[in-house]
């Protein structure tokens, strides 16, 4: 049983560290899609505008700007962003995680059964063990 709830439990923390980073994935690529078109049109300005047109859209273009970095390091050289397949991923962990912690909590309970009939089981057999007492014998010295 605690190997078994050991492997629950390992599983279980395994899928939740793949759902952060599905979840920061779909988070960057959303932020991406959405400030691309002020990135493009930034970038698109001349030169003499593109100061003021920054100034305005400062905070789309630093975003758009931090997710791009982000999907470099993620897409490894691929260029379109699979994002309903993340979002499937994400939900197939969420559905397991979910079965998971219904075995993990029964597993629990079950763990914790086993441990009071131990307990009671070795309570059980120390009262019905003959007491042994110890004399000593206060006459002699060594």
């Amino acid at each position: 049983m605690y190997g078994q709830y050991d492997d629950v439990s390992v599983k279980i923390k395994k899928a939740e560290r793949r759902l952060k980073v599905l979840d920061g994935h779909i988070k960057q690529s959303e932020t991406y899609l959405k400030n691309k078109a002020v990135y493009e049109y930034y970038k698109n300005t001349k030169p003499k505008k593109q100061e003021a047109y920054y100034q305005q859209h400062s905070a789309e273009i630093i975003l758009y700007e931090s997710a791009d970095r982000y999907l470099k390091k993620v897409m490894n050289g691929c260029t379109n962003l699979p994002i309903k397949k993340w979002k499937a991923e994400a939900a197939q962990l969420a559905a397991e995680k979910n079965r998971l912690y219904q075995d993990f909590y029964k597993l629990r309970d079950e763990v914790r059964e086993v441990e009071i009939i131990k307990r009671n089981v070795e309570q059980f057999m120390q009262a019905d063990a003959p007491k042994r007492t110890v004399t000593r014998n206060k006459g002699m010295e060594l």
